[in-house]
């Protein structure tokens, strides 16, 4: 915890391991209080604008620890108990289920596929509590294996045309506010993507959906993937027609926790 004084200067640090609550002595008047959970020490930090500029990385979650932080404001005249809520950096994307409909295209009905790995590209690698774009990408233009586990499933399932793969996969991702898209091969900041991996009678596919741009602590849930026709031939790739067809739902995901501050 981190609590500044109105000049943005360092009024007082505070750390606990496996706490709720957090107990530190500063000066009464007006104070910003930062809370980050799970994160990197923050011992060095004098200033609040230091504070914003520090990256926090992907890198440091896990699917049972994310990085969380919370903000407010207040003013102090005496000791007091200050409720922060605090949430996740990271949002979770979840896959619930893939058709294979070839009736379109029904050269391809009798053909072998195979759903090989699923996996989320362009995904920012850090987060400034201060909005500054990210600097650091994960995945970007195709997935290299490289960063964390929770961005790639590997399936290997067989689906015959007509049926369904019904088996739920989750990842998580940080925030990605990129306003404009791209599939340009020289690489820029754009859309994360979810991608499905699959062998057609041996040739591998790609079916890319784009996510809108993505916000903290939100869930986006793609509850179907119809799978109509053979992908494209690359990862990074902005679907203009109907080749994928994927229902998505947005929602926010549950608050972590409120930690309480003995001031």
């Amino acid at each position: 915890m981190l609590v500044f004084s109105s000049n943005g200067t360092l009024d007082t640090y505070g750390c606990a391991e496996n706490q709720d609550n957090l107990t530190v002595e500063c000066l009464s008047g007006e104070k910003t209080i930062y809370t980050i959970v799970n994160g990197p020490s923050l011992d060095y930090i004098k200033y609040l604008d230091e504070l914003l500029e520090v990256p926090n990385y992907m890198s440091d979650n896990e699917t049972n620890s994310f990085v969380m932080w919370g903000c407010k404001d207040l003013t102090l005249r005496q000791s007091t108990t200050v409720s922060i809520p605090i949430s996740r950096i990271a949002s979770k994307v979840t896959l619930s289920k893939i058709t294979r409909d070839m009736a379109s295209t029904p050269s391809f009905r009798e053909s072998d596929f195979v759903i090989e790995n699923i996996y989320m590209i362009n995904v920012p690698g850090n987060f400034y509590l201060g909005g500054n774009d990210p600097t650091l990408w994960c995945n970007p233009s195709f997935n290299n294996y490289s960063c964390k586990d929770f961005l790639i499933d590997k399936v290997g399932t067989p689906l015959l045309d007509g049926g369904s793969y019904e088996e739920k996969h989750t990842f998580y991702v940080y925030p990605n506010m990129t306003e404009k898209d791209s599939d340009s091969v020289t690489w820029s900041p754009r859309h994360t993507r979810l991608v499905v991996e699959a062998r057609i009678d041996g040739q591998l596919y790609y079916y890319p959906v784009t996510l809108p741009e993505i916000e903290s602590n939100k869930v986006y849930n793609i509850s179907e993937i119809s799978i109509t026709r053979p992908g494209v031939e690359v990862p990074d790739w902005i679907i203009s027609k109907t080749e994928v067809e994927a229902s998505l739902a947005i929602t926010d995901w549950s608050q972590a926790l409120t930690t309480s501050a003995s001031i």
